[in-house]
């Protein structure tokens, strides 16, 4: 091609001889190691049906009315929050992100906990605003019971509106 004045591709030198791969760019399926799930999304609220099903809100609606039960039977000192509770949405919250909204088992638990995070840290924020100790907020008494509280809504909130994959 060269001898009959054709424009060549200056890289190859020898006509029989292939030249070097390229390395793959960075955000192709091959270039990147590890791609996060694209949770930035929030899904319509439709989304709180999981496969035509309530069953999950109303287990979630049901961990948050126990909660406010045990919130009510103790005092203002007491620190009995309701940590069975917020274990138990935990694991519903992975279980669901899991199984319906087709996370890895590590994403789906990294969002339950991120849920849990966020929620804590909002009921200690509220806590330290309404001061429930000094005056009772309904039923709750308890500063631990009002964070649990919000904690519990976090997660079901999480793995309400992440979005499907």
């Amino acid at each position: 091609m060269r001898q009959s004045g054709e424009n060549v591709d200056t890289t190859v030198r020898f006509a029989d001889v292939r030249g070097a791969p390229k390395p793959p760019r960075l955000g192709t399926k091959d270039g990147a190691p590890f791609k996060l799930p694209d949770i930035t999304k929030i899904s319509a609220p439709s989304d709180l049906t999981f496969s035509g099903s309530l069953v999950p809100s109303v287990v979630f609606a049901v961990l948050v009315g126990w909660a406010v039960l045990q919130a009510s039977s103790t005092g203002p000192m007491d620190v009995d929050a309701p940590l069975l509770q917020v274990g138990i949405a935990l694991g519903m919250s992975t279980y669901i992100l899991r199984s319906e909204r087709r996370l890895s088992l590590p994403a789906s638990l990294g969002v339950s906990v991120g849920g849990l995070a966020v929620g804590a840290t909002l009921g200690g924020v509220a806590q330290s605003w309404l001061r429930v100790d000094l005056a009772p907020l309904g039923p709750v008494h308890s500063p631990a019971s009002l964070v649990a509280l919000c904690a519990l809504l976090g997660i079901w909130a999480t793995s309400s509106f992440v979005v499907r994959r």
